[in-house]
């Protein structure tokens, strides 16, 4: 079936390997007689403007970019009067939604998806007013996100948020934080926080795939209580990478809406990008908000 793409493209994205991609992409969607518009990024929050004042022209929107660059595009997407599939084309730095969609990076395999044609509903999130696909987050790796330098992160992936910070875990401060969430409430201090949409988060940790679903309607929200010694951190981290979540350091819970309130401003990350600081937060699931180019996985209900 001939469609009408829009193919939006973030040449900065990941370590710019994405112009040299560009026509095979343009080939690849072409290739049945369908008709494709290029549009560049020039700057941060472009691709929303570009998918939400030229996507009801189109059957189809492809993203070339990464996490960040798929959050405005959905951001995009969400506000026009009628779903559009979208074709998410990883190019990022750590690419969690094409890690927990199970899309190839290779580009053969990428284009032989891309062939089938076939669409999944996935759920996503909207933190205030923002809609999200990955992620949100509060604490350690939000605040070492704020000071890493893109090039860096482009260099080395996500390890950089952590890494070039890794000076400051000294001054590591636990967030006091009210979180209530589907009629309960835990409250205390916590030094890292995460709304999940994703298997993966930012190359850190990944969830347990026995429980995580991305069209329940629900997200994982994972905490980390205050410790006792900043010598902790190590081994909490550890603690994540091999799923083991204790209910009392770590904490593990599953819900569809959260609301988070902070006595003082607390720095949050969006899909891996700047969020503000903010003293209230709410998160709610959109079930089946998108629909996705993906294959089969038993990620879904």
């Amino acid at each position: 079936m001939r469609k009408n793409t829009l193919l939006i493209v973030n040449p900065c994205s990941g370590k710019k390997r994405t112009r040299t991609h560009t026509q095979d992409v343009i080939r690849l969607l072409s290739q049945d007689g369908s008709s494709v518009t290029v549009k560049e990024t020039a700057c941060k929050g472009h691709a929303t403007q570009l998918a939400e004042e030229n996507g009801e022209e189109f059957d189809l929107i492809a993203c070339c970019g990464g996490d960040g660059t798929f959050n405005e595009v959905i951001n995009g997407v969400l506000h026009l009067e009628r779903r559009i599939p979208l074709v998410y084309i990883p190019n990022g730095t750590t690419n969690d939604t094409a890690a927990t969609l199970s899309i190839p990076e290779n580009f053969p395999e990428l284009a032989a998806l891309i062939k089938k044609d076939e669409y999944k509903k996935c759920d996503i999130g909207i933190f205030n007013n923002r809609y999200f696909f990955c992620a949100v987050s509060f604490g350690f790796g939000a605040e070492a996100s704020f000071s890493t330098r893109q090039s860096l992160k482009n260099k080395i992936g996500h390890v950089a948020y952590i890494l070039s910070n890794i000076k400051r875990i000294p001054d590591v401060r636990p967030v006091k934080m009210d979180i209530e969430y589907d009629d309960k409430k835990i409250s205390g201090e916590f030094i890292f926080g995460a709304v999940i949409n994703t298997k993966s988060v930012g190359g850190m940790f990944r969830l347990d795939e026995n429980i995580f679903r991305i069209n329940d309607g629900r997200f994982e929200m994972v905490l980390v209580r205050k410790l006792d010694s900043v010598i902790e951190i190590p081994h909490v981290l550890y603690k994540l990478q091999k799923k083991e979540y204790d209910n009392k350091e770590i904490i593990l819970i599953q819900a569809s809406k959260i609301q988070f309130s902070s006595p003082d401003k607390v720095a949050w990350l969006i899909d891996g990008e700047n969020g503000g600081r903010l003293t209230k937060a709410s998160v709610e699931n959109i079930r089946e908000g998108i629909e996705l180019c993906a294959p089969d996985s038993n990620i879904y209900v």
